[in-house]
């Protein structure tokens, strides 16, 4: 994914361990009959080591991706989560995330 135009990653390192890591694409969206044109930055994946978990390096990595966007001038970062992980649920909020969209499936 690194390798495509538009797509970074952030790495978190204590005491020289990967601790835990963000990957991120800048999006361009079109204006279309529902929305106006606006670039964003969707966060593909975060992952923290289960040990370096509640030690702030998520939050981390989130002020970085912040912080990055802002350069860019953009003002708007979106991700998703599967609904059972409770636990990415409340992290977001924290950060200020708002349900945007659902995401529904039909299986059989």
């Amino acid at each position: 994914m690194l390798a495509q135009e538009k797509w970074y990653a952030f790495v978190a390192r204590i005491d020289n361990i990967l601790a835990g890591y963000v990957l991120f694409y800048i999006r361009d969206y079109a204006e279309n009959p529902f929305r106006y044109a606006y670039r964003g930055i969707h966060i593909d994946q975060i992952a923290v080591l289960e040990e370096y978990q509640h030690q702030h390096v998520g939050s981390s990595l989130m002020d970085k991706v912040e912080s990055f966007a802002r350069s860019q001038g953009i003002s708007r970062l979106e991700l998703t989560y599967w609904d059972k992980n409770t636990e990415a649920g409340s992290f977001y909020a924290k950060r200020g995330f708002v349900n945007g969209l659902h995401f529904v499936a039909k299986e059989w």
